[in-house]
């Protein structure tokens, strides 16, 4: 097995490294969406390096990114002039639209706003007040977003969260961890002033292209679906949960777990595989109930409680 996966890791891995720190748990779970093509959530408090990262991706994807600025007054011309760099009442004289849409603060979207990015993301057409704009065949969205209590901010919907394959959620550094930031931040800060292009090379079509091949590949066997069934319903049932986890999470688990699994060296999915990607598959779509935020339980805990509690030694694969 030539393993271009896992290549495709190492790389990723290299390029993030020459502007960002600790990155390898980060890397992981940006090789496995971008090799299946998924939207790609980011979230975190202000100066935790949301936007720093996003920028990263994009680069690692190319040039072909359309970038907006979220607020409160953004409607479908603002996100088909981000797409296509031209105004909404024209939007088919743009000929090359962007393959990626960069989303700066995605809940400072309005809800009706939200459910116009659901539709592309969900048909990859934007259609509102008469302006119909088809998208990019390759079309995904990378978007950051700001903690609820920040002013500006409306909940995000449920179903547009659902359509994100992943997420991560960036946080404030420990001690260790931010020395190593302010001794690099000078080098970062020279590298991407004097132009974030010229120091992250992009990846290479084919090598995408024979990861994608090798993913497709990756057995799944019975037990593990079965596992994934398992878990899906738990989650359901969960009493600190509000219902509605979709058959697309159990789905996005899969699709991770097989990419991880390759990154583990391996042609086969195994429960273990499920574990790893769980976190960033599904945490941004749950959410507690009233009572249970009240209480202040996190969702984080539940996933992992929730795998604690089906032992993936009854659900090996074959």
């Amino acid at each position: 097995m030539t393993n271009a996966t896992r290549q495709l890791k190492t790389t990723i891995n290299d390029e993030l490294g020459k502007i960002l720190t600790g990155i390898d748990e980060l890397a992981t779970i940006i090789s496995i969406n971008i090799v299946n093509n998924g939207h790609f959530l980011i979230g975190g408090p202000t100066g935790s390096g949301k936007t720093l990262l996003a920028n990263c991706i994009t680069h690692l994807l190319g040039n072909n990114t359309g970038r907006l600025d979220c607020r409160n007054d953004t409607d479908i011309v603002g996100i088909v002039q981000a797409l296509s760099g031209t105004v909404a009442s024209d939007p088919e004289a743009s000929v090359d639209r962007h393959a990626i849409l960069y989303l700066d603060g995605l809940n400072r979207l309005t809800p009706n706003t939200q459910s116009i990015l659901l539709l592309a993301m969900e048909e990859n057409q934007l259609s509102n007040h008469g302006i119909s704009m088809d998208l990019h065949e390759s079309f995904r969205v990378i978007a950051s977003y700001d903690p609820d209590c920040y002013d500006g901010t409306y909940p995000l919907i449920n179903a547009l969260l659902d359509r994100f394959e992943a997420s991560v959620n960036m946080t404030y550094q420990n001690k260790e961890s931010e020395t190593a930031i302010l001794k690099n931040c000078d080098l970062a800060r020279a590298r991407v002033n004097n132009n974030i292009e010229s120091v992250i090379r992009p990846l290479g079509t084919d090598q995408l292209d024979t990861a994608a091949k090798e993913v497709s590949e990756v057995s799944v066997s019975e037990t593990v679906y079965q596992y994934i069934a398992e878990l899906m319903a738990r989650f359901r049932s969960h009493a600190e949960l509000m219902p509605g986890i979709s058959h697309r999470a159990g789905q996005s688990l899969l699709n991770a777990a097989r990419v991880h699994a390759l990154l583990s060296e391996r042609d086969y999915v195994n429960p273990d595989d499920i574990v790893s990607v769980a976190q960033h598959c599904l945490v941004h779509r749950l959410r507690l109930t009233s009572d249970a935020l009240l209480d202040g339980v996190q969702l984080e805990d539940i996933i992992q409680a929730i795998l604690e509690q089906c032992p993936t030694t009854s659900y090996e694969a074959n």
